[in-house]
């Protein structure tokens, strides 16, 4: 199992709100997806503040979801809503990229994480 191609999307809602799309591709190999393993898979997003020099998470886990593959690669949309001050940890404009996590629940085993290139925020 792999992400690949992972992307962000910010756009400015009305209020005081933003709503990140996180878009990416989950590749699987052909014994991850027949019998007699079957196996499950759960993958989830989380969004950080990037600095040059410190990171900030700003969510924990979310969009968590358990799937079955039936296909070696699959598209995954992701999309979370948070506001103006859980953005707002400096002054000026903010950095953020999603972290993607993926894992088998199935069997034990390393997830696999990957981030999304950054997206910078302009303020107001």
């Amino acid at each position: 199992m792999d992400i690949i191609n992972p992307s962000l999307s910010v756009q400015r809602l009305p209020g005081e709100l933003w709503e990140l799309t996180v878009r990416y591709t989950i590749t699987f190999s052909p014994q991850e997806l027949n019998p007699p393993f079957d196996f499950a898979f759960l993958d989830a997003v989380r969004i950080w503040e990037w600095d040059s020099h410190d990171h900030d998470t700003l969510t924990g886990w979310l969009r968590i979801e358990n799937f079955c593959p039936t296909t070696t690669s699959i598209n995954r949309t992701k999309i979370v809503r948070v506001t103006d001050d859980l953005l707002d940890t400096e002054l000026g404009g903010e950095e953020v990229r999603a972290q993607i996590h993926l894992r088998n629940t199935t069997i034990s085993g390393l997830p696999v994480e990957r981030f999304t290139p950054r997206w910078r925020l302009l303020p107001g």
